[in-house]
């Protein structure tokens, strides 16, 4: 366990460095007469970048470092002495990614895990992205590519996998979580809020708590903690008025982080910066800057839409209907005759979702309640994909708006902490790792970004404010401890970190963990991924197989006839070309005739099959 506990710390203090390197990187690109709230964007396009050119061919990281180098060197002309108040990131980068690395660290050789689902999915693309970017392999389901979209986090975290001891669940438990906590945190320290007194400060940490749509899903999906830091820079455009060339510019990276990170993200953030574009359409319409900037940004993202189609394109069959208040009344009815706290969930995030918007109404804030509209909108109606980051942007820009107008606090004080309230019980009530785990974790996001919100200023509040968060942590890291079911064993780890040592890098490994159903055991396991073999069929349901349903029975068939040997393994469909093979079967399971037996343990053994 105490190796656990520095690995943790190591990977959180990773995630502090990134976000540092991130803002730096963009304020380099930024000229001096735009303040550095904007620099989250241009730092995490080129930051980014860099990985990219790394992962594409070794020596143009070379070119990629050369650039980060530059831009950090204008950086430090730039800002010699950082705000003092950015120091409150540091509590927040820390604290709650502690406990989910805790609560959701991959297995090791003596401890057992509770990781699952999306979490397990992301660790294994980031180990794909690591061997091979173009193409990125679905190293789960043999001859099927992965999708570019949404995948920031798979490109920064794929060349620290050259890092010694990195763990990629770790980096998506609590890497990437110090990453956009210590993002957020620094971002309010930059944006300064004006808001005065201690109600005022813990309503709007309680309405922060709404970011997250419940506080572990920043883990399950990890692209959300480099997305919500946006919301800055979209922020500083709607309050600041920038060169419209620069306006033009700005949107553009916004809209490729998008892309890049959350694309639902654009909800709320494009109508902003719609709303911003009309309003200033005139000095736009004026400057030839402006205007060829706009064209470039028109062809740039037509370019990306094109390009995520043609990889990613199945994704637009799985969108279904849903209405979401309809939910929240079954599940309120529901009650009545048994006590679930997920069912209950919807019923207060849908009335906090309306006592926000009645709270814009009031602070007069129309732009910030037609983008909040909007991204309730596709909360509401649209099933199949999450539109969960939208409303945390939005949520996130009323924070801002609130923080930095006094005046707006002022006149909406009441609904907006009715509204905080409710998003938060929402959040507390969602979390899937329990109801105590749930209102711990809560509590640790609300208490870490307390801080920067509050900016105290005495040594008496800024003690307080310690003991708070401290408080949270320990029950944070209780609750994390915390006895519960276990989904991957110290045997998942020994065997596949066998076939990741044994099996060629041109091998194809067979097995009997998949199958339809939609669990961590068939469909969705993903664990095997992390070995970075390529595995003929594994955890299915992330791929376009998900749509796909008669080639999905038929590579279910066809797996079950190479595993029972009644199909020589070269000879499956997507399986030729391969210089081995090899099987994982659970322990008792009969392998095929001629196969050798190189690993077992209690629960797996590793097979090499005869061709």
């Amino acid at each position: 366990m105490a190796a656990l506990v520095l690995a943790i710390v190591l990977h959180a203090t990773l995630g502090l460095a990134l976000a540092g390197l991130v803002w730096s990187a963009g304020l380099g690109c930024l000229p001096r007469d735009l303040p550095a709230v904007h620099a989250y964007a241009p730092g995490l396009l080129a930051v980014s970048a860099a990985a990219v050119l790394f992962l594409l061919e070794p020596w143009l990281g070379l070119v990629g470092a050369a650039l980060l180098a530059a831009l950090l060197r204008r950086a430090l002309r730039r800002a010699r002495r950082p705000p003092v108040e950015l120091a409150w990131a540091l509590p927040a980068g820390l604290a709650l990614p502690t406990s989910l690395g805790l609560l959701l660290h991959g297995p090791t050789d003596g401890v057992d895990s509770h990781a699952y689902g999306d979490l397990v999915f992301y660790a294994a693309r980031l180990v794909s992205a690591a061997r091979s970017l173009l193409p990125l392999r679905d190293t789960l389901v043999a001859g099927q590519s992965g999708t570019y979209v949404e995948g920031g986090s798979t490109f920064l975290g794929a060349p620290l996998t050259h890092l010694p001891s990195f763990d990629p669940l770790l980096f998506q438990t609590t890497t990437l979580s110090a990453f956009g906590l210590a993002s957020l945190a620094g971002g309010l320290a930059l944006v300064r809020p004006r808001t005065r007194g201690a109600l005022a400060a813990a309503g709007l940490a309680l309405l922060a708590v709404a970011v997250l749509p419940y506080p572990t899903w920043v883990t399950e999906s990890p692209p959300v903690a480099l997305a919500l830091p946006l919301t800055f820079g979209v922020h500083a455009l709607r309050r600041d008025r920038p060169r419209p060339a620069w306006l033009v510019a700005l949107a553009a990276i916004v809209g490729v982080d998008l892309v890049l990170t959350k694309a639902f993200g654009v909800l709320p953030l494009g109508t902003l910066i719609v709303l911003a574009a009309i309003h200033r359409r005139r000095e736009l319409l004026a400057g030839r800057r402006a205007t060829f900037a706009a064209g470039a940004a028109l062809l740039a993202g037509a370019g990306l839409l094109a390009f995520s189609l043609a990889t990613s394109g199945w994704l637009t069959e799985i969108f279904t209907f849903k209405f979401l208040p309809a939910d929240a009344a079954r599940g309120l009815w529901d009650q009545l005759s048994r006590r679930d706290t997920h069912e209950a969930a919807p019923a207060f995030l849908v009335a906090g979702e309306v006592a926000l918007a009645f709270a814009l109404a009031r602070a007069g804030a129309r732009d910030l309640l037609a983008a909040l509209a909007v991204s309730v909108a596709g909360n509401w109606i649209v099933g199949g994909h999450g539109f969960d980051v939208g409303v945390g942007m939005s949520v996130l820009l009323v924070v801002l708006h609130f923080s930095t107008e006094p005046g707006a606090w002022t006149r909406a004080r009441t609904t907006a902490l009715t509204a905080g309230a409710l998003l938060a019980i929402s959040a507390w009530l969602r979390e899937i790792a329990g109801f105590g785990t749930g209102f711990a974790l809560a509590a640790l996001l609300g208490a870490s970004l307390l801080l920067p919100l509050a900016r105290p200023r005495s040594a008496r509040a800024a003690t307080l404010g310690l003991a708070v968060l401290a408080l949270a942590l320990a029950l944070g890291v209780r609750q994390s401890v915390a006895p519960r079911a276990t989904t991957l064993t110290s045997e998942h780890h020994g065997v596949w970190q066998t076939v990741s040592q044994v099996v060629p890098r041109d091998g194809l490994v067979f097995t009997d963990q998949t199958g339809r159903v939609v669990d961590g055991d068939h469909g969705w396991n993903y664990y095997p991924g992390l070995a970075g073999r390529q595995v003929y069929l594994g955890g299915w349901y992330d791929s376009v197989l998900q749509v796909r349903d008669a080639e999905l029975e038929r590579r279910l068939r066809l797996n079950r006839e190479v595993l029972s040997g009644r199909l020589p393994p070269s000879r499956a469909r997507h399986a030729r070309g391969f210089g081995a093979y090899f099987a994982v079967l659970r322990r008792g399971a009969v392998a095929p005739r001629g196969s050798r037996l190189l690993y077992s343990n209690r629960l797996f053994a590793l097979y090499r099959l005869s061709a």
